[in-house]
C-alpha cells in the first residue's frame, strides 16, 4: 500500500520508471516506497498521517468578530 505524502516544493518523479510526473508543492498524494524513500531524504516531500490528511470539520461557531 502507498503511503500519502505532502509535497514541500515542485520536484519531478517516476513512479513507474517510465512516467515522469510533476509534483507540486503543497499538493499531497501517494507515492511509490521506492520513489518515497528518495523524495523523503531529499525532503522534497513529509508523510502525512490519515488524520492529518482530512480536512478540520467547522463547527460553525462565530468567534465573536462579526463586523
Amino acid at each position: 500500500m502507498e503511503e500519502l505524502y505532502e509535497h514541500l516544493q515542485d520536484w519531478k518523479g517516476s513512479p513507474d520508471g517510465a512516467t515522469v510526473v510533476c509534483y507540486v508543492k503543497g499538493e499531497q498524494c501517494p507515492l511509490p516506497a521506492d520513489l518515497a524513500e528518495v523524495a523523503l531524504s531529499e525532503k522534497w516531500v513529509k508523510k502525512v498521517s490519515a488524520k492529518a490528511s482530512k480536512k478540520p470539520a467547522t463547527s460553525g461557531q462565530s468567534d465573536g468578530n462579526d463586523d
